[in-house]
């Protein structure tokens, strides 16, 4: 099957500095959302579980409530892989898990804090609530070494007025930052550093619809959630979550292209394409606009 190419930086604009020694950069701008026709924002119900779930990576043994496959980042056309994603929530977790088919499963990446997309098949998730002040992000490779961020809108503490929370949030040693883009007039800032409080993950190599694959599981604390989302009460039925699940897919290319990464990552970078569950319309996922609309239901599995 033929698919559509792309990488993790076909949505940047502009880039500046790379620190030395640092493979993350300290400021992106990004591509906003393209005008042209983009199908409809996926809607997802999440239902609750009524038992907290053992997080061990093996999701044949609970009652995943499966995505339609993921599709191409850009324009939702078909891809060559299985990929899909389901969610479940009780009063102290999210829960969020991946089905990947993926012939290169073995991975490279084991120093905790890589950026693992730039090597490795990686399963991400970017979560955030409506109207928000921030958004969590995670990804994570098939032996379970993976990366952090918490990303806070600038505009929303000006707003507020706090001076405090601005000059700390540019005190943070290891950020990135993302110049304004569309409607949002200040950027935000990600925190390179973050650890989620009480985060559980595990992954499990297996073999999916007869062909080499891997699984994962993750669980998101509510209460480490909240001061990230902006979350002021407990979760409920009826909170309305945006969420967005992604797979870092590496394919062959020319020795030129692959020589360009490895200069600036390190060996072992490789060319990737984004595949998503809600389709973005480019490459740039962090237009949390078109996430997924993950509404929580009081439906049990």
């Amino acid at each position: 099957m033929s698919e559509p190419k792309s990488d993790r930086y076909a949505g940047i604009v502009e880039i500046g500095p790379r620190p030395t020694g640092s493979p993350v950069v300290r400021w992106v701008r990004r591509a906003d959302v393209p005008e042209r026709p983009l199908p409809p924002v996926l809607e997802y119900s999440c239902r609750r579980t009524p038992e907290s779930l053992t997080i061990d990576g093996d999701v044949d043994r609970k009652p995943w409530p499966w995505s339609d496959p993921f599709g191409h980042i850009a324009t939702g056309e078909p891809v060559e892989h299985l990929s899909r994603a389901a969610f479940l929530w009780d009063d102290e977790y999210l829960y969020a898990a991946f089905d990947l088919v993926d012939p290169s499963r073995a991975a490279i990446a084991t120093e905790p804090g890589t950026h693992v997309y730039v090597y490795d098949t990686a399963a991400e998730v970017l979560l955030s609530a409506t109207g928000s002040g921030g958004y969590y992000e995670i990804g994570i490779n098939s032996i379970g070494t993976g990366y952090e961020i918490a990303w806070q809108w600038v505009e929303t503490l000006f707003d507020a007025g706090d001076k405090e929370a601005i000059d700390r949030l540019f005190r943070i040693p290891n950020f990135l930052y993302f110049a304004p883009q569309g409607i949002h007039r200040l950027g935000r800032v990600g925190d390179l550093d973050a650890k989620l409080d009480g985060l559980k993950h595990a992954e499990r190599w297996s073999d999916r619809q007869g062909a080499p694959g891997w699984t994962a599981e993750m669980a998101f604390p509510w209460r480490s959630l909240a001061p990230i989302l902006g979350l002021d009460r407990a979760p409920a039925a009826g909170l309305e979550l945006r969420v967005q699940a992604y797979r870092a897919h590496h394919y062959d290319a020319d020795p030129e292209e692959v020589a360009r990464l490895v200069a600036t990552h390190g060996d072992g970078a490789s060319p990737l394409v984004g595949w998503t569950w809600s389709v973005q319309g480019n490459e740039n996922v962090h237009n949390l606009e078109r996430w997924a609309r993950v509404k929580l239901s009081n439906e049990a599995v």
